[in-house]
């Protein structure tokens, strides 16, 4: 076990794999290493630093200005090339030109030994409005490549940064990038089990998830470790902790002011455990229309937000299309934290959690969150399959057959009439499977009619309409044999909590 910067650094072998295998590539090689937040990015960076010879890292500070970075970086790469390049500069002469002209030079003096490997991380703290960082970066890009093979990656987490210098159709660094994006992800329930809390229930581990995900830094402060009740109530529901500001930090990066900020949550606040639709956010925000319309798209753009649509009934507009966060944190804070914020702050040592908030006698259910970030959950784990078949180390996707080939996922409803909580579509076999989740606190008490409910939505539309049908019931609960036999009369077939890890 590593430690870098306070924390632990664990696992990443696919990641550490692509890098090395962008690193392996002949000729020049220019990629991006993103991820949301706290995820570890920057653990992974500089790992690969210390590592690999002739790599130079550098990163962005947010409250730092262009002339402080361009001093920074002159002391940082004069003292990784043991030579006075930089600092010989007056300050006036110092800028970005400079600096990357320092690169070439280096690029050409030292191309028979191991080719330089660039790294700017926090990448939009450096290119600041006047900075010309982006631009000078894309013209001397042609001479770096020109003079030998160097590597470089662009790392960061805002999101609204790449859309707007590196996605997006006029985009000062589009159509650079020589290698796919190497997409830093959270742990999964298996790694959070393995990496911190090897002891808990598969109830607990699952709880703790809806409520943080896989993120590294979040795991790392959690608090205590040991006994479960103990770890949530000081790590979440006591004064001190850092998950009451941490939802600032994280909108900061695609907002620039703290108004700006303001408005996002409340924005946020109206999406509530379903989701909202664009004229009910105007009605409950007293906000112009063409406002919350800019600001949903922005959301979605940097990924805080995703869409669901119902398949009948909407066309190309956004009227029955309904908007839910896209992140386990922001979903436990907007939903539960919030709302207790005050009683959480005067919370010195209390149990507020097992006592406030906890409202089951038999396991952990919290009203009005568990339910849906239970399916919140279900829906990443499908989602990180279907985007990377590697990741498929879940038995869930053996339960649903879907351990190979491939499938797509979403949400689906006709407006109108009861919801499918996950509908997922096998391309290979033409199977339809219809997923039911239910969070329950305990054994179901009527596990008949939890079955019932599942069968009970023939989704029968679009182009599945001829496809073959298998339903699936997941429960945070003990599956029971009573409830499996039940459910396997109606042709529901069981998947436990055991079969997410």
């Amino acid at each position: 076990m590593e430690r870098s910067n306070g924390f632990n650094f664990h696992g990443r072998e696919r990641e550490l794999a692509e890098i090395e295998r962008f690193l392996q590539v002949d000729g020049p090689g220019f990629t991006l290493l993103r991820g949301r937040r706290r995820v570890g990015k920057t653990e992974l960076l500089k790992k690969v630093r210390d590592s690999r010879k002739n790599t130079f890292y550098f990163m962005g500070r947010d409250d730092e200005s262009n002339h402080e970075a361009l001093k920074r970086f002159a002391r940082d790469w004069d003292a990784f090339t043991s030579q006075r390049d930089l600092v010989r500069l007056r300050q006036v002469e110092l800028n970005w030109d400079e600096c990357f002209r320092a690169i070439l030079r280096h690029i050409t003096a030292s191309e028979k030994k191991a080719p330089l490997l660039c790294v700017f991380d926090e990448v939009q703290w450096l290119a600041k409005k006047g900075s010309g960082f982006c631009g000078l970066l894309k013209e001397h890009w042609a001479e770096w490549k020109k003079q030998g093979n160097p590597k470089l990656i662009l790392s960061g987490s805002s999101n609204s940064f790449f859309h707007r210098y590196v996605d997006g159709d006029t985009a000062v660094l589009r159509g650079l990038r020589t290698h796919a994006t190497i997409w830093v992800n959270p742990f999964t329930l298996s790694e959070v089990r393995r990496y911190y809390f090897p002891s808990w229930t598969d109830e607990e581990l699952c709880l703790l998830y809806m409520m943080i995900g896989g993120v590294p830094y979040y795991l790392e402060n959690v608090r205590g470790q040991r006994n479960f009740i103990r770890t949530v109530n000081e790590s979440f529901f006591t004064s001190g902790g850092i998950f009451l500001e941490e939802v600032d930090a994280l909108l900061k990066l695609e907002a620039a002011t703290s108004g700006a900020r303001i408005r996002i949550k409340e924005i946020l606040a109206c999406l509530g455990q379903d989701g909202s639709l664009e004229s009910s956010i105007v009605k409950k925000t007293g906000y112009a229309q063409d406002y919350v319309h800019k600001v949903l798209d922005r959301l979605l753009d940097y990924g805080i937000v995703h869409e669901r649509r119902p398949l009948e009934g909407v066309k190309n507009n956004r009227s029955g299309v309904r908007y839910y966060m896209d992140d386990f944190y922001l979903n436990f804070y907007f939903q539960v934290l919030r709302p207790m914020e005050s009683k959480i702050r005067g919370n010195d040592n209390g149990q507020l959690f097992s006592t406030g908030v906890v409202k089951s006698k038999n396991g952990y259910y919290i009203p009005n969150f568990s339910g849906k970030a239970f399916e919140l959950l279900i829906g990443d784990i499908l989602r990180s399959g279907c985007a990377d078949e590697s990741r498929r180390t879940q038995n869930i996707f053996a339960r649903l057959s879907l351990k190979k080939g491939s499938y797509e996922w979403g949400t689906y409803w006709k407006q109108g009439e009861t919801q499918i909580d996950l509908v997922v579509a096998g391309l290979d076999d033409r199977e339809l499977r219809i997923v039911e989740t239910k969070w329950i606190g305990g054994a179901p008490s009527d596990t008949a009619a939890v079955a019932s409910q599942v069968v009970s939505k023939l989704y029968d539309s679009g182009k599945w309409k001829s496809w073959h049908r298998s339903h699936y019931l997941v429960v945070s609960g003990k599956a029971t044999e009573s409830l499996r036999t039940k459910s396997a009369a109606q042709g529901v077939s069981v998947v436990s909590l055991a079969d997410l890890f």
